[in-house]
């Protein structure tokens, strides 16, 4: 995985969100940033991201970039993930054709982190809450 080249003021955000999330502080989250869709892509471009501290034991947090706005999937529950999909999809007018590979991408990642019994998993006890919003400044 390539990181993707994340703007100073975005990298800033991103962290600042982590920590909120995570309790993680200067960890390198927002720098520590890679592309769902294509591995090998650096471009900062709408599509489908994870990010997290820097070493393997920090959480992996997905995100979706789209129309200058950050959506952060802050959810453990595979049911609450697939409903912030939808809120994200509503809050960041995210296109039908574009959303339908966002959805592919992260159900495959949601997928292999249940396999792996790493992040996601199958708890209805979760409560829900809409993901993380962040505005990005051009």
């Amino acid at each position: 995985m390539d990181y993707v080249d994340i703007p100073q003021e975005t990298a800033v955000q991103l962290d600042s969100a982590y920590y909120n999330y995570t309790n993680h502080a200067n960890v390198g989250a927002g720098i520590n940033v890679h592309n769902l869709i294509d591995y090998r892509k650096t471009i900062f471009e709408d599509g489908v991201f994870n990010f997290a501290g820097m070493g393997p034991h920090f959480p992996h947090v997905a995100f979706i970039y789209y129309n200058h706005m950050i959506y952060i999937i802050n959810s453990h529950s595979v049911i609450n993930v697939q409903k912030q999909l939808i809120d994200a999809k509503e809050k960041l007018q995210i296109r039908d054709s574009d959303y339908a590979l966002y959805l592919k991408i992260l159900v495959d990642y949601v997928y292999d982190s249940c396999q792996n019994n790493d992040y996601y998993w199958e708890d209805t006890k979760e409560p829900y809450q809409d993901g993380l919003i962040l505005t990005i400044k051009n």
